[in-house]
C-alpha cells in the first residue's frame, strides 16, 4: 500500500503530525510520524533502481506486464480516491508521481520491444541480455553488484533521514501550538478506496511471482522490491505504533491488509531472487538469457 486516502488517514506523516501529538505518549506519536515520513521517502525511491535497470539492459521484460498494470490501476484508484476525498495537493501529487512512474515502466517495454523489432542490428552487437531473440553474447547483470549496494545504502540513508526528519519536526516541544486532535471516524469513501486498493495492490504480485519462475528473476531490480518491502513495513508501522485498539484497526483494516499481505508476497519476490541467483549465475557464465526468450 502507498498512501492510506481517508480525510483521517491521508497519509501516516501528515495525520499524526497533526493528531497523535494529543495523545498520553507522545513518543510513540513521534516514532509512528518518523515510520510515516520514511514510508514516503521509500515509496518515492523505489521506481529508480527498477526504470534504470531497465534503461541499462535496454529491456523491460524481467517485468510481468500484468504486475505493472493492475499496480498502475491501483495507484489510479489512490489518485482518484484523492481527489475524491479532496485531501491535500501534496497527497495528490504523490499519487500522480507514482502513475508516472508506472507508465514509465510500462513505456520501456513496449519501447525496447519495439526497437528490437525494428532496428534488430542495433542490437545484435549488444552483449546485455533480454535485448534480442537472435543468440548473442549477453551477460545477465547480478541482481547486487558492487554499485548496486552503494545506491541501495544511499538511498537507504535517506529514508533514515526522511524518519529522523518526521521525528524532529514532531516534537511538541518545537511548536508554538499543540495542533487539535483529528478524531478517527469510519468513513466509507476512505473504505471503499482503501480495500479496492488493498486489491489490486496484492493481486499485482501473483503475475510477477509467477513470471519469476520461469525468468529467474532475471531483469529485475532486487533494490525495487527491497525497497517497497520498506515502504509497506514502514506504512504498517506507522499505523500500528500510536494504537492498537480494535476501533483502531478496523478502521484502518484495509490498508493494514494491503501493506502486510504485500510485505508476504515481496518476500516471496526476495526469497525468488536468492533461490534461483545459481541460475543466474549459470546464465551469464554461459551467456545464455531466459528473459529474452519470454515476451508476454
Amino acid at each position: 500500500m502507498r498512501l492510506a486516502i481517508s480525510s483521517q488517514h491521508v497519509a501516516p506523516v501528515l495525520i499524526l503530525a497533526a493528531s497523535a501529538i494529543s495523545t498520553k505518549d507522545e513518543r510513540l506519536a513521534r516514532l509512528a510520524a518518523s515510520a510515516g515520513w520514511a514510508s514516503i521517502a521509500a515509496w518515492v525511491l523505489v521506481y529508480s533502481p527498477q526504470i534504470a535497470e531497465n534503461y541499462k539492459l535496454q529491456s523491460g521484460e524481467g517485468l510481468s506486464i500484468p504486475f505493472v498494470f493492475i499496480w498502475l490501476l491501483a495507484d489510479l484508484t489512490n489518485f482518484l480516491g484523492a481527489i475524491w476525498s479532496g485531501l491535500l495537493s501534496t497527497i495528490t501529487y504523490l499519487a500522480l508521481y507514482y502513475i508516472i512512474c508506472d507508465c514509465i515502466m510500462l513505456f520501456q517495454v513496449y519501447y525496447y520491444r519495439y526497437r528490437r523489432r525494428t532496428s534488430p542490428e542495433v542490437f545484435a552487437h549488444e552483449t546485455t541480455p533480454l535485448l534480442s531473440t537472435s543468440e548473442p553474447k549477453p551477460q545477465v547483470s547480478s541482481s547486487l553488484d558492487w554499485q548496486s549496494i552503494i545506491i541501495y545504502l544511499a538511498a537507504l540513508s535517506v529514508i533514515v533521514l526522511f524518519g529522523v526528519f518526521g521525528w524532529v519536526i514532531n516534537d511538541p516541544h518545537r511548536r508554538h501550538s499543540t495542533p487539535k486532535a483529528v478524531p478517527e471516524q469510519w468513513d466509507d469513501k476512505a473504505q471503499i478506496v482503501g480495500w479496492v486498493s488493498a486489491i489490486l495492490y496484492l493481486s499485482s504480485r501473483f503475475p510477477q511471482i509467477i513470471k519469476n519462475r520461469t525468468t529467474k528473476c532475471e531483469g529485475l531490480s532486487f533494490i525495487f522490491f527491497s525497497f517497497a518491502l520498506i515502504g509497506n513495513i514502514t506504512f504498517a508501522a506507522s499505523i500500528l505504533i500510536p494504537s492498537q485498539t480494535p476501533e483502531h484497526v478496523l478502521i484502518n483494516m484495509s490498508w493494514l491488509v494491503g501493506s502486510l499481505g504485500t510485505i508476504a508476497l515481496d518476500l516471496t519476490v526476495l526469497a525468488q531472487f536468492i533461490y534461483y541467483r545459481k541460475d543466474r549465475a549459470q546464465l551469464k557464465a554461459t551467456g545464455h538469457s531466459i528473459v529474452q526468450q519470454h515476451v508476454e
